[in-house]
């Protein structure tokens, strides 16, 4: 079993994290959009990689928004 620790976001960071994810949504959902699973999967993979991009220390909203579509990208 993996050793994770766990963080539970505050209020604040959550309001970052939805934010990026928002803006990035909005660029990737041009070239991840069709059918509600192919949909619901790209939305995961893109949370997945904002959340990855802000526990390696990325705070920025506009830098969490790139890192978490570069991060999807490299997970294709």
């Amino acid at each position: 079993m993996t050793d994770r620790k766990q963080h539970v976001f505050g209020a604040e960071e959550l309001t970052l994290i939805y934010a990026a994810f928002d803006e990035a949504w909005e660029v990737v959902k041009l070239t991840h959009s069709g059918d509600m699973q192919t949909t619901e999967v790209a939305r995961h993979r893109l949370a997945n990689a904002v959340l990855s991009a802000y526990r390696n220390g990325v705070k920025d909203r506009k830098d969490l928004k790139a890192a978490g579509i570069v991060l999807m990208q490299q997970w294709v």
